[in-house]
């Protein structure tokens, strides 16, 4: 759990200085992930869901396929419920 909390924090402090029109570098995409997590696990899957996809998509933007899968694969596991129609 000590971990976890630390990655959260890190997201987080991420996100408070996020600025979506600049460009996003290899170590943020993890961490935007997890703040997508962090809103789902707090209760706010309508917030979270948006930080999951911009993981995503610049994943796979920046050609990193295995980045843009672990994030699509966390998602589908912990929110199957999530996984009919435009999902993300």
């Amino acid at each position: 759990d000590q971990i976890l909390n630390k990655e959260f924090d890190r997201a987080y402090d991420l996100l408070e200085s996020f600025n979506p029109r600049l460009p996003i570098d290899d170590e943020q995409i993890p961490l935007i992930a997890t703040y997508g997590l962090y809103c789902y696990r707090c209760g706010n899957p309508d917030d979270g869901r948006p930080y999951y996809r911009l993981a995503i998509d610049h994943a796979m933007n920046l050609n990193q396929i295995d980045t843009a899968y672990r994030a699509t694969v966390y998602f589908a596991r912990d929110h199957p419920e999530n996984l009919s129609g435009d999902w993300l």
